[in-house]
Parts: structure tokens; sequence; C-alpha cells
């Protein structure tokens, strides 16, 4: 926007921004910078970028995009484990629990676009993966793309960066509708760790011995699956959402 600013001034054209909200916008991102230290930091970001790449999310897209990379998962990772390693045995049949839930999760958008007759929604500046609530987590540029703010709100829920009734404060604040609820809930659903590791060991090509990155996996999906009841149970009770009634009986 700075550029942009800049630009249109030096060409003595009328600009798209005063200077007084790009000088606010540039503070606040100086600011969002110079504190990086809880996950209101990331939540600025998606409030800051809401719209403002003029981008939708597709669901169809998205369901697309997870149904090969289930497809990828079942065809190639796992056929490339070696059942010798028992971390590896182990991972397997966690998998077929975990494959469960991302059919769950793809069902689940299209019942979305079904209920709602809705298959786009508001985009952000989001982020891939967030594992931790650092500088290097918020502006590295390879961890970036352009989602809905779920995206974001599912990674620091799942990873346990922020509790049930914070998530709820920011959905609250992003005004979120029910579809956008269940499009969280999906999220949720959706075994991140699990594929992460197998695409991971898939990838490798050395002998590296990944028997603790495994057993970290499968300790972070079972916190996720607790999450997800929890997120299930609480928010059941105040918004009428699409029941998957088997999420109540989770049992970690």
């Amino acid at each position: 926007k700075s550029d942009k600013f800049l630009t249109q001034k030096k060409q003595k054209e009328e600009t798209e921004i005063s200077e007084e909200d790009l000088s606010y916008q540039l503070e606040y991102l100086v600011e969002l910078v110079e504190n990086i230290d809880n996950a209101n930091d990331f939540i600025k970001m998606n409030v800051i970028y809401l719209n403002y790449f003029n981008y939708k999310v597709n669901l169809k897209d998205i369901i697309a995009l997870w149904d090969q990379r289930l497809e990828y998962i079942q065809n190639q990772c796992l056929v490339n484990l070696n059942f010798d390693n028992e971390s590896h045995l182990i991972l397997y049949k966690f998998t077929q629990y975990s494959v469960g839930l991302a059919l769950n999760s793809l069902q689940y958008l299209k019942d979305i676009t079904i209920d709602f007759n809705k298959i786009t929604f508001n985009a952000t500046l989001t982020h891939r993966r967030i594992k931790n609530i650092n500088k290097y987590e918020l502006f590295n540029p390879f961890n970036l793309i352009i989602d809905h703010s779920s995206r974001d709100l599912a990674e620091l829920y799942k990873n346990d960066l922020i509790d049930f009734n914070t998530l709820i404060n920011i959905t609250s604040y992003f005004n979120y509708s029910v579809d956008e609820y269940e499009y969280l809930l999906a999220r949720l659903l959706y075994p991140t760790f699990i594929f992460d590791i197998l695409e991971d060991l898939y990838n490798e090509k050395t002998n590296y011995d990944y028997t603790n990155q495994i057993c970290e996996a499968i300790n972070k999906q079972k916190i996720a699956l607790y999450k997800l009841k929890e997120y299930y149970e609480n928010i059941y009770q105040y918004i009428t959402i699409r029941p998957i009634d088997w999420i109540k009986e989770i049992i970690i």
C-alpha cells in the first residue's frame, strides 16, 4: 500500500488511501513486529488483510485439495512406511483412524455447500502452520497463504496456543456466521499432524529416525481430538450447527 500511495502521489493522482489511514496502518504493522508475544498478533494480521486481496476462498477448491491430499496419503505415503519399524506400525494404525477424520471433514465441507447454498468465504492473510508464537512463525513468507481466518484459528486452537474462550472471543469479534463456525469445525476435524508427518516420512531420502517426531505427531493429534470435542460440545449449546454425534463419544 505504501509503494502504491507514493507512486500515486508522485504522479499527482488521487490516492486510494489517505495519508492518515496509511500512517495508521504502518504504525499498526510496526507494533505487530515489535510485540509478538501472544496469539492476538496473528489475529491482527487477519484483521489488517481481511478482503485486502479481493479474493474469495472457494469451498469446492478446498474440497478438491483435501480430496487429492487424502488420495496421496493413502496411495503414496502409507505404502512407503517400513512395517519393521515399530513407530511406523503404530503410525499406520493411527492413520486408519485419521483417514476417517479426513473423510468426515470432507463430507462436512460438502454439507456446508448444500445447507447454505454457499461456496465462498472472505479471505485474508493466514499461515500454513502455526506451531509457535514468534516473529518467524508470523512473518515467514514461505508460511503465508491467502485463506479464510478459520485456518489460523484452527492452527492456534489445535496446537493448544489458545483456549476455547479465547477462540470464541475471536470468532465473535470477526462476527462469524453459522457456516463459518461449521467451516472451523471441519478444519478442527482434519488430521493435520498425522498427514504432515506421513508426508515428511515420504519425502525423507535418508535413514533418519523419525520415531520421536512420530510420537509427537500422535500425541498432538490426541490433544487435537480433545480440543475438537471441547469445541463441538460447547458450540453446539449456543449455535445450531449440523450435528456430528460421534464427536461427543470421543475418549482420550
